[in-house]
């Protein structure tokens, strides 16, 4: 009966452990989607945009929006340069204005969707 008594309560605390385990677990994906908000703080709130130029203007351009505090975050080669770009939202006006500018009338500043970027 001693040998029963001590494998159930075995038993009964590996139960309670499992249980345990499965609390902090569920506690802390509760804690993160409350603080995924606060994590944000100290970021910066970006918008996608893309521009597509031809390969002779890449170079220029590409200078030019970075002087202009445009994040380039990468260019495609095609049949025409596409630039991928991290730009402030209150800034887009400004540098579609730049890019009108840089292009002769011909450049389009094409805004995708926002996404918060960590500052360094």
């Amino acid at each position: 009966a001693c040998i029963g008594l001590r494998l159930d309560m075995g038993q009964l605390i590996l139960g309670e452990i499992d249980r345990a385990t499965e609390a902090v677990s569920v506690g802390q994906k509760v804690l993160n989607a409350l603080t995924a908000p606060i994590a944000h703080a100290g970021g910066e709130l970006l918008v996608a945009a893309t521009l597509e130029v031809s390969h002779a203007d890449a170079g220029r351009v590409e200078h030019e929006l970075r002087a202009a505090g445009a994040q380039v975050e990468g260019v495609d080669y095609g049949q025409v340069a596409t630039m991928h770009l991290a730009v402030a939202p209150d800034a887009l006006d400004r540098l579609e204005e730049l890019v009108l500018r840089l292009s002769g009338g011909q450049g389009r500043l094409v805004p995708g969707e926002r996404r918060w970027v960590d500052r360094p």
